[in-house]
């Protein structure tokens, strides 16, 4: 079952399977968890929306209708398009937490987003060392973005998609993704400059 793609995956728990539904949870939970905490920069409100999102899509099971019709990897149109619409229940979900708790005005650590894979799956304690002092002056610096730029920028680097999927699942013009995501990188780039020699990674 696990080399069926989304779509057909769907299709099968619209039709009771609930294991389909486990398998679909599998692939895409990180995915979910990230993108949440990204948005609300806490991980036990990232928890609690994973939760939600679920629960939300096993509710409304006949809101997503399928496209694919074959057997895939997860890189099919069909699996992207089954991702974005679990993504879009994600930021709901996060935007309803949001504009209940103000969150917008709390400065609070975002962890999790990285540039890049490592290249070895067994690195050496000076690359993990290095690794770390890479990841830890990026939290410092993508904190210190608005959201909306975090948001767009995490979906750029870390889900990997496009400019246009990004503006089709953040329901903004293309226009506005690419200035949302020029004005993140030029705002990393800015603290860059300003940040001590000595304190760069």
């Amino acid at each position: 079952m696990a080399d069926l793609c989304d779509d057909d995956l769907w299709r099968l728990y619209q039709q009771g399977d609930t294991q389909a539904f486990e398998v679909l949870f599998c692939r895409h939970y990180a995915a979910v968890y990230h993108h949440a905490r990204t948005m609300l920069s806490r991980p036990d409100l990232a928890e609690e929306v994973l939760q939600e999102t679920f629960l939300a899509i096993a509710r409304h099971a006949d809101s997503y209708q399928p496209r694919g019709n074959g057997r895939g990897d997860g890189s099919s149109g069909a699996s992207r398009a089954f991702r974005g619409w679990i993504l879009k229940i994600t930021r709901n979900q996060c935007l309803n937490r949001l504009a209940a708790r103000k969150a917008q005005q709390t400065a609070l650590t975002l962890t999790g987003l990285q540039w890049a894979e490592p290249e070895s799956s067994d690195p050496q304690p000076s690359e993990v060392a290095e690794r770390n002092e890479d990841l830890a002056w990026l939290e410092q610096a993508i904190v210190a973005l608005p959201v909306d730029q975090r948001e767009a920028l995490s979906l750029l680097i870390h889900e990997q998609m496009t400019y246009p999927q990004i503006a089709e699942l953040l329901e903004l013009p293309l226009g506005t993704v690419k200035t949302l995501i020029h004005r993140a990188k030029a705002r990393l780039a800015d603290h860059w400059q300003k940040t001590p020699q000595e304190h760069r990674p």
